[in-house]
């Protein structure tokens, strides 16, 4: 039913396509707005992201300080919410929103993933900065909604208070059927999703891809990035790894529906939306321990986490485990788009933040959207 007492402003850096199903959602629910520094990054655009579409979501893009100053002074009483999108504000030119918004008597709810923390000294720097953010801030704002487990516990660490695990959740493409192989005779698929950088850990993965493939039908990586080279470099001669550029986002989510796994081995993801859309398309995910979105793996029948560390034989094998659980038959696809429609949707997501939000005077710690029972 929609609330047309609550009003929900939201202030982020970019339109992100990771954004758009959430806020869509509450835009049915009640009044929603978007206030955005700038409409898509040209990285973004790069990696084949577009200008989303959020139908019932208010927008205000690129506003200058009289803009931000009269949103925040007309918005103000008890049934005017804010959520902020990480503490720095990068994107509206060093304006600090908390600041801002606590001088109009407004404390904002906060919406982060997490530092990284698993880098060594660099990682006790991170603590320290995030350490000073909660002795400024923890008074000033309403709560915190952190990706995943690694954001709940990073921001605990630093003495937040009232923390939800929270998410990105991404559009469904609801696609011709035609474009789905429902023949389950083919061989194990495997895929790979993302740019090829460091961070993303893309040549520890072929590495130990090439060690199976005698055991798989085709393993793919759809990317770009500065390692590109060496990427082929590495899986030149071997037949059945093929390698695309960077592709649609929707072109990505059709391919995804004929893969039985996709692997995301990154050094460290925030989150990782590249999982969503993997389970909405039916296919299983092995990710590493340092992908917030490892939360949502917390079933065999959605995929496994391994254990990422520097001496670690760990993803080699938890590769070899689901490729031994075989591949995704019609039947065990369509369980795992299932489970992601009432889990990790949009619209699940928007219910959940709107209970959440509806229930400010609440102490008790909220249980994660995809730990709840069916």
């Amino acid at each position: 039913m929609y609330n047309q007492d609550i009003k929900l402003f939201f202030w982020q850096n970019v339109l992100s396509i990771h954004q758009c199903a959430l806020l869509s959602s509450l835009g049915r629910l009640c009044s929603t707005e978007l206030v955005a520094a700038e409409k898509i990054s040209e990285n973004r655009i790069k990696q084949g992201w577009t200008v989303p579409e959020m139908p019932g979501v208010k927008l205000c893009v690129s506003p200058d300080k009289s803009m931000i100053a009269d949103i925040m002074k007309n918005n103000n009483d008890s049934n005017c919410i804010h959520i902020v999108s990480g503490f720095s504000s990068v994107g509206f030119k060093k304006i600090n929103l908390i600041k801002e918004l606590n001088e109009h008597k407004i404390k904002p709810y906060i919406f982060t993933e997490p530092y990284n923390n698993r880098d060594g000294i660099k990682s006790l720097i991170r603590w320290g900065l995030y350490r000073f953010y909660a002795l400024r801030y923890r008074n000033k704002i309403s709560g915190i909604f952190a990706t995943g487990r690694i954001g709940t516990k990073c921001y605990e660490a630093c003495g937040f208070k009232h923390i939800f695990e929270w998410g990105y959740f991404t559009v469904q493409k609801k696609e011709d059927d035609s474009i789905i192989d429902t023949n389950d005779k083919h061989g194990f698929r495997v895929l790979f999703v993302g740019s090829l950088c460091k961070r993303k850990n893309v040549l520890s993965l072929i590495t130990e891809m090439i060690k199976v493939l005698s055991k798989i039908e085709v393993f793919t990586i759809i990317g770009d990035g500065p390692l590109k080279n060496e990427v082929l470099k590495r899986i030149n001669g071997f037949g059945n790894i093929q390698y695309m550029p960077n592709l649609d986002n929707s072109e990505v989510q059709k391919l995804m529906k004929n893969y039985d796994l996709l692997v995301l081995p990154s050094l460290f993801d925030g989150w990782g939306a590249v999982i969503n859309e993997a389970l909405y398309a039916g296919c299983r995910v092995l990710a590493s321990d340092n992908c917030g979105a490892a939360s949502l793996l917390d079933s065999p029948e959605r995929g496994s986490v391994f254990h990422l560390s520097k001496d670690s034989k760990d993803m080699f094998k938890s590769i070899q485990l689901e490729i031994e659980k075989g591949i995704q038959t019609a039947e065990k696809r369509a369980e795992v788009s299932k489970w992601s429609e009432t889990h990790i949707s949009g619209e699940a997501a928007a219910k959940k933040m709107f209970r959440i939000l509806s229930d400010r005077d609440s102490a008790v710690k909220d249980v994660a959207l995809w730990h709840q029972a069916d």
